[in-house]
């Protein structure tokens, strides 16, 4: 099978929160992450199109990074026969070193 992704990912495990337009935080784990986006997991859905910013620390020895980004696309995971948590696609639109504003 031929790798269609434009960007190599960086697979972290990590912790965090991410905001939605309306202020709402929700705490997320950031699967992986690339130049382009990232895959998360969520306790709580997410719609597509909504937008999703956050700030991260991937690397120690760096600081903070701050990105928007857009939901393209979201799968429910299943435990047993209840959705225990889904997995996220966000396509940045904005990276920053300074925060942005949502």
């Amino acid at each position: 099978m031929q790798e269609k992704r434009k960007f190599k990912r960086l697979a972290t495990g990590k912790e965090t929160l991410v905001k939605e337009q309306s202020g709402k935080e929700k705490k997320a784990v950031v699967v992986d992450i690339s130049l382009g986006g990232m895959r998360i997991t969520l306790e709580e859905e997410a719609k597509v199109g909504n937008c999703l910013s956050g700030q991260f620390k991937i690397l120690p020895g760096m600081g903070p990074f701050y990105v928007n980004g857009e939901v393209i696309w979201v799968n429910p995971l299943k435990k047993g026969d209840l959705h225990s948590s889904y997995d996220v696609g966000i396509k940045f639109k904005n990276i920053s070193a300074v925060p942005l504003e949502a």
